[in-house]
């Protein structure tokens, strides 16, 4: 059995969403999606929101604009 501490699901058109450049409202924020039941939180959420602001940001980079980078 695998084995996992939590989980966070959406479905994929909620990720596609999420990951856009400027995201509507509601999907703006890992705790807007939860608010809006976009996104489920399961199992134990201790680990989660001790280390959240962790989670938001990592899991909002690929929305972020690609840099150059300068030689």
């Amino acid at each position: 059995m695998p084995r996992w501490t939590f989980a966070l699901r959406a479905s994929q058109e909620a990720w596609a969403t999420f990951w856009q450049p400027i995201p509507p409202p509601g999907f703006h924020d890992l705790m807007a999606m939860i608010k809006t039941r976009a996104l489920r939180l399961e199992g134990d959420q201790h680990p989660f929101f001790a280390n959240l602001l962790y989670f938001k940001e990592l899991l909002a980079l690929p929305r972020a604009p690609r840099r150059r980078r300068s030689r």
